[in-house]
């Protein structure tokens, strides 16, 4: 299968997938990488994006 840019909606899941907690510059890092990505195909980037990480008290 020949390989094809992925759609901006699977760029935004990339975003999503982010998860466990990450050094903070590692994550700006990996979000600049998903930024450029992401205008090479045109999709919009969230404006409001946060680290995923487990939750307090929830095991």
């Amino acid at each position: 299968m020949a390989m094809r840019p992925p759609k901006p909606r699977e760029v935004y899941r990339m975003i999503i997938e982010v998860k466990g907690p990450k050094p903070q510059k590692e994550f700006d890092e990996f979000k600049a990488q998903i930024r450029e990505i992401a205008r090479k195909h045109g999709a919009r980037i969230a404006k409001r994006e946060h680290v995923i990480a487990p939750k307090k008290g929830h095991k």
